[in-house]
């Protein structure tokens, strides 16, 4: 009866050292994403994950709520960068987990990274001279670089604007799915492997504005696949915001009237991904 008292204990020791080594491992995953994702562009951003869990039998880890945002107060003090990002992520399953991934420059890679409903925002400035040496310095800084065998991203939404001179033009492109890995293909002469890249590419829809809101260009459902080559588009449209007598004092910066519509645009032969 001691014996078996003695076994459950050790048991429960064993499942609960599991269980905690499981729990550090999520946190220092935390930790150095935190840490290094705000190195990025001179210090200027805040990174934060709500959640970060391991299995570690199937060598992956979950992470959730992420974000990615800058830090008001020391991107005044150590001056604009010329873009500036605000990202969130809902979730992240990484695949192929080993230790060395917590190292920098161990050479270590990712099986695969899964991304869900990514949010990117960024804002564009024009170039200030005065301070490229200081950024210069800031892009020495390189945060820790993870080399992936497959990325999978769903539901992604891109919101970009460009400033310049008091105004913006914009661009939104929304219902983004990417899937991209890296094939490892024999080489019969030479016996060596070469690495291709296998992508699929969807992209709901684009909306483009000029900076002066004159013109709305629109690009519906585009598709990709590296395989076939293929790219379609089910529409394109380019429509200004005024009529024709009134566009070119309403829009000093595009003084040619352009009205375009098509549909059903298929272009066959890209094989612009191989590596």
């Amino acid at each position: 009866m001691k014996a078996l008292k003695i076994a459950a204990i050790v048991l429960f020791l064993l499942i609960l050292g599991f269980f905690g080594v499981q729990v550090w491992l999520g946190n220092k995953i935390k930790s150095v994403i935190e840490e290094k994702g705000a190195e990025l562009d001179g210090g200027i951003y805040d990174v934060t994950v709500d959640r970060a869990t391991v299995n570690i039998f199937g060598r992956s880890a979950t992470l959730k709520g992420i974000r990615m945002m800058p830090n008001r107060r020391r991107e005044a003090g150590e001056g604009r960068s010329d873009m500036i990002y605000d990202i969130s992520i809902d979730g992240v399953y990484a695949s192929g987990l080993n230790m060395k991934l917590l190292k920098e420059g161990s050479g270590a890679q990712l099986r695969s990274v899964e991304i869900d409903r990514p949010l990117i925002t960024a804002d564009i400035y024009k170039p200030d001279e005065d301070k490229k040496e200081t950024k210069d310095t800031a892009a020495a800084r390189k945060p820790l670089s993870i080399p992936v065998r497959r990325v999978i991203i769903r539901d992604g939404n891109i919101i970009l604007r460009q400033h310049e001179d008091g105004e913006a033009s914009y661009t939104e492109a929304d219902a983004i799915d990417i899937d991209i890995s890296l094939r490892g293909k024999s080489i019969s002469d030479s016996l060596s492997i070469r690495e291709t890249v296998d992508a699929r590419l969807s992209v709901g829809s684009v909306l483009m504005t000029n900076r002066d809101s004159s013109v709305d260009t629109r690009i519906d459902s585009v598709r990709y696949t590296s395989g076939d080559g293929v790219l379609t588009i089910a529409s394109v449209s380019v429509d200004p915001k005024y009529p024709m007598a009134q566009f070119v004092y309403k829009s000093e910066k595009h003084a040619d009237w352009t009205k375009l519509s098509a549909q059903g645009i298929r272009i066959e032969g890209l094989d612009a991904l191989l590596t």
